[in-house]
């Protein structure tokens, strides 16, 4: 159960972060990026928590 948490929660947080600094900086192939998987995970984490913040803002209000 450890690993299929460990999959999800990988390919959820490292994929997107990792997309996100292509698209902005493009001075590696995608591939590369995948491998810094901790700074993957913060910057997902830190878009999650925009969206979560300005879905509270402006739809919850």
């Amino acid at each position: 159960m450890e690993v299929l948490f460990k999959i999800v929660l990988g390919f959820i947080l490292n994929y997107p972060g990792a997309y996100l600094r292509w698209l902005f900086f493009k001075e590696k192939a995608y591939d590369e990026y995948l491998e810094d998987i901790s700074i993957n995970y913060i910057i997902s984490i830190i878009v999650i928590a925009l969206i979560l913040t300005l879905y509270n803002i402006f739809i919850k209000t």
